[in-house]
């Protein structure tokens, strides 16, 4: 399977996709488990709490805030460190005063946490990858959402891209009393803290992953849906093998650094790969199936929404707009990004369905 195109594909068709899938809890396990730690080694401080609003950190000057009931508390037993990005250029740790753990009874709901990530879904970027594909697929999401017989879908998609968001960067709170605004005025949270709502961020993600991985079990179901709804069922299961080839890219970054956590990220490594092609062999395969690899395809979707906008929503023109958008995207991504190393199996279906296409020409 991990080597093999064809095998991939054959795979995808004879097993169901919730059978084979690696849910984000396993890749991402060593949040669980540091926040395990987390909740036996340190001793909250009683009767004293205090009102924190925090922020994400890549949004300091733009995002909503998030206001939590926390303590203070002490270590029972030394942690085991920091967990995440942390690239801002802020405090790096809280004063000894302002160490700071949420109360169990205090815990933000995954709803919360997706309110505070949810306007910096396309800022939110590593910058070290192009995110143009991510984005315009986003966007149409998000225009296409409201009213969509598929609003379940996409929700739980766009909840997974939110919430991702604390995987990957860091709360940061107001401390002292500074005002003004600026970065420097910003401390990173207790990691502590931070460590537990990327781990209620995680439970939020995997259950989400879930359920859209559920919607393409059966394959031959799905192409008895409208244009419409096809469309935004491919763009769903895309924005997530998406999220799945940069997590190969940046563990393979990752484990090139010569740290102990490098074994951490190998492991995680293989599991990513191994999602990353069984979602493009499903989404390859419902490709193939709806000859949806032509590059006429994006063209003609954004011409019928304009003729027939199906939610009666007032918004067909900016969502077939972000359609030929998103068509142009998808054709400089696999046209410039698609690499032999990490692409083989969607690249295997891209030039596929180019060879089929030119003999219909011939």
């Amino acid at each position: 399977m991990a080597k093999n195109p064809n095998l991939a594909g054959q795979i995808c068709l004879r097993q169901r996709l919730m059978d084979v899938y690696i849910s984000h809890s396993s890749i991402y396990e060593m949040i669980i488990k540091a926040q395990e730690r987390s909740a036996t080694s340190v001793r909250f401080s009683s009767g004293i709490t205090e009102q924190v609003s925090f922020r994400l950190e890549a949004m300091i000057n733009d995002s909503p805030t998030l206001s939590l009931t926390v303590t203070g508390y002490e270590r029972i037993y030394p942690g085991t460190g920091l967990s995440g990005s942390y690239t801002a250029s802020i405090a790096w740790h809280p004063p000894a005063t302002e160490c700071r753990a949420i109360l169990p009874d205090s815990v933000p709901s995954i709803e919360q946490l997706e309110n505070l990530s949810r306007p910096g879904i396309c800022k939110l970027h590593d910058p070290f990858l192009s995110h143009d594909l991510h984005d315009k697929i986003d966007r149409v999401l998000l225009l296409y959402s409201e009213g969509s017989p598929l609003h379940e879908l996409v929700t739980a998609t766009l909840r997974i891209v939110n919430l991702r968001s604390f995987l990957m960067h860091s709360l940061v709170f107001t401390h002292g009393n500074a005002a003004g605004g600026t970065s420097r005025d910003y401390s990173y949270a207790d990691p502590v803290l931070n460590q537990h709502i990327r781990a209620i961020a995680l439970a939020g993600i995997s259950k989400a992953e879930k359920f859209v991985l559920s919607q393409f079990n059966n394959l031959p179901r799905l192409l008895g849906l409208d244009i419409f709804s096809m469309m935004v069922t491919k763009n769903c299961l895309l924005r997530l093998l998406l999220i799945y080839r940069n997590d190969v890219l940046l563990c393979e970054r990752s484990v090139k650094i010569p740290v102990k956590s490098r074994v951490i990220f190998a492991t995680r490594l293989e599991k990513v790969k191994f999602m990353y092609r069984v979602v493009v062999a499903t989404y390859g395969t419902l490709c193939e199936r709806t000859s949806s690899f032509a590059q006429f395809e994006w063209r003609l979707w954004s011409h019928n929404i304009q003729q027939n906008d199906p939610n009666q929503s007032g918004n067909a023109l900016p969502l077939a707009i972000a359609i030929e958008e998103l068509g142009s995207a998808y054709e400089n991504f696999c046209e410039q990004e698609l690499s032999i190393e990490h692409d083989e199996v969607f690249r295997f279906f891209i030039i596929g369905a180019a060879k089929k296409g030119a003999k219909a020409l011939e």
